[in-house]
């Protein structure tokens, strides 16, 4: 069977399409597995029989529950942002997913807050795209986050290390563990992977200090209900509602730096978007909602690595459908040339967080560390 149709079966899986097939009563079957192994290993760790290691500063911790992106990184670049602008000194640790330092188990400087050390393709995309998006504050790199941390505090003494993506690393000590969930779909369909896209069980969300929920909008209000399972889990937790907005386009210069356009800049242009992210449709339908005049999406998989006949075949559809401009995400936008892509200009949705409620208690939590 090809990759692609097995991961075709896997989704429809997934998605509820199949659950009658041989394949899917044998997913079912890891599926459980996978969530007693997980079970026992967040047990060992409950009961100390494994040891948490200890960072000589305070910790904060971004993640969520399920696989796919609920704005883990954005949140992390804000709450950076808002702790240097109260005077403390702070770093940021990512595993660097899909980088060469994952997968080689190195750790490294991504950047030292005044310059860039390393390129998307060691660092990995998200741990880039934050290195460039914050000044004075240093980025590190490593799949090992207590060696990746500890490299940090000999090299920058911060004050406050912020982890992203690390809800599941649980042989590192935090001080504050906060848990992000996508409102509309905050545990898939309740099954952990292979059967559905739980990293682990819900209950294991008891081991959040927060909740943050992202893309909150208005009619979540009446949509979003936990069960009486989930409710006893949230009990006398915070809970953030939060939205992401584009606020303009962005480019990046020679010297990786952003460039910002404002809405009107590009949005009466017509334009061929593209991704490589987890929510296909939650961009899609954010660039629909600011007017861009859209002639084709294509879509990648995540953190996908741009060959030479991805970028012809985008090159190939603003051809036909005489598009004036690219459009794709900062995310993936980090990974590529503006040369490569002559003579169209490449621009990248420009997003920021916002919260429907409580914003200052936010604040307040993560100061209170």
């Amino acid at each position: 069977m090809k990759p692609t149709m097995f991961r075709k079966k896997v989704e429809d899986i997934i998605s509820g399409k199949d659950d009658c097939s041989g394949l899917a009563k044998v997913v079912w079957g890891v599926s459980k597995i996978y969530a007693l192994t997980m079970n026992c290993r967040a047990g060992l760790y409950k009961h100390e029989i494994f040891r948490k290691k200890r960072l000589p500063c305070k910790v904060i911790a971004f993640g969520n529950l399920t696989m796919g992106g609920t704005g883990k990184t954005p949140m992390a670049i804000y709450t950076a942002k808002i702790l240097h602008e109260k005077g403390l000194k702070v770093a940021v640790i990512s595993r660097g997913y899909m980088g060469k330092f994952e997968s080689s188990g190195r750790v490294g400087i991504v950047s030292d807050g005044t310059q860039l050390l390393m390129g998307p393709d060691e660092a990995g995309d998200e741990p880039f795209l934050m290195a460039t998006k914050l000044e004075k504050i240093p980025v590190l790199v490593g799949k090992n986050r207590y060696a990746a941390g500890m490299l940090a505090w000999k090299t920058f003494s911060p004050e406050v290390i912020i982890l992203d993506d690390a809800f599941q690393h649980l042989g590192l000590h935090r001080d504050l563990n906060i848990l992000l969930l996508d409102a509309a779909k905050p545990f898939g369909n309740y099954s952990v992977f292979p059967r559905g896209n739980l990293r682990e069980p819900v209950r294991h969300a008891k081991r959040a200090d927060a909740i943050i929920l992202t893309r909150y909008f208005r009619q979540n209000d009446t949509g979003f209900i936990f069960s009486q399972k989930t409710n006893i889990i949230f009990q006398k937790k915070p809970v953030f509602k939060t939205f992401h907005q584009s606020i303009g386009f962005t480019t990046l210069n020679k010297s990786r730096q952003w460039c910002k356009y404002p809405l009107g800049a590009v949005i009466s242009k017509r334009c061929v978007a593209f991704c490589g992210i987890a929510q296909h449709q939650d961009f899609q339908n954010l660039i629909r909602e600011i007017g861009c005049q859209v002639t084709h999406f294509l879509t990648f998989p995540d953190h996908h690595q741009y060959s030479q006949p991805d970028i012809k075949q985008i090159l190939e559809t603003a051809a036909i459908s005489e598009a004036d401009i690219l459009l794709t995400t900062e995310k993936d936008l980090v990974k590529l040339s503006e040369t490569s892509f002559i003579p169209y200009k490449l621009f990248a949705t420009c997003i920021d967080i916002f919260f429907w409620n409580n914003r200052k208690a936010y604040e307040n939590l993560i100061l209170s560390v």
